[in-house]
């Protein structure tokens, strides 16, 4: 008896698998500024001082500067915006309160820039140099600030860093008398300005009566005659 023979079956070679292309993931370009080259975590070790050296490197290639300095500036308005224009003064009074009032906020700024320099960390220097202040021109405020391109970091803090206030300290008591000294100076002005239109007042009352005395006394005579 023969063996049987059974039929073999071939199976297609399913060949080399195929791999799935995963999709490439886009780079996020994020742009440099300042602060993302200043704060890395080494930083944090030498704090102040290799930021101070760093930003000075980076000044030198700068040609000139904007007097309110760019990001990571600092620039506080001390108290407010003080309007005059308003007050019912005669215009030689009102020109007078203004320059009183400018002298006022010159002689804070001075105060609030001695303080801030006792303060103020220092390494290279760059900080305490670039310190400043202002009074408006064409409005009566004053400002300081330091236009250093990492004072804010200092002042504020950041993710590695400690704030160091420097700045905002020097403002707060001088602010107050600041605005104390403004509103005594405007207070002056106002009751002067009372006292003259009372005394003025008085003046025309008494000038009346005089004419009325007159005009009586030339009656009477007129009557006798």
């Amino acid at each position: 008896m023969k063996p049987r023979k059974f039929p073999i079956k071939h199976k297609p070679n399913p060949g080399r698998p195929k791999l799935k292309k995963r999709p490439r993931r886009g780079k996020t370009v994020k742009a440099a500024t300042f602060l993302t080259i200043i704060e890395p975590a080494h930083l944090a070790v030498h704090g102040v001082h290799r930021i101070e050296r760093t930003a000075e490197r980076m000044i030198r290639r700068l040609e000139g500067h904007d007097d309110t300095g760019g990001p990571g500036s600092l620039r506080y308005l001390v108290g407010q915006t003080i309007q005059i224009e308003d007050l019912d003064l005669p215009d030689d009074v009102l020109a007078s309160l203004e320059e009183q009032i400018r002298g006022i906020m010159e002689d804070t700024g001075l105060a609030i820039m001695a303080e801030a320099e006792d303060t103020v960390p220092v390494d290279t220097g760059l900080l305490k140099s670039l310190l400043y202040y202002d009074v408006d021109d064409t409005a009566l405020a004053l400002h300081v600030g330091d236009t250093a391109p990492y004072a804010s970091y200092v002042e504020e803090g950041t993710s590695h860093m400690n704030p160091r206030p420097y700045l905002s300290l020097a403002m707060e008591g001088n602010m107050e008398e600041m605005e104390a000294e403004i509103d005594g100076a405007i207070a002056t002005v106002l009751d002067e300005q009372a006292q003259n239109e009372d005394a003025g007042v008085a003046d025309m009352a008494l000038a009346d009566s005089e004419i009325e005395v007159e005009v009586a006394v030339e009656t009477l005579a007129l009557e006798e005659l």
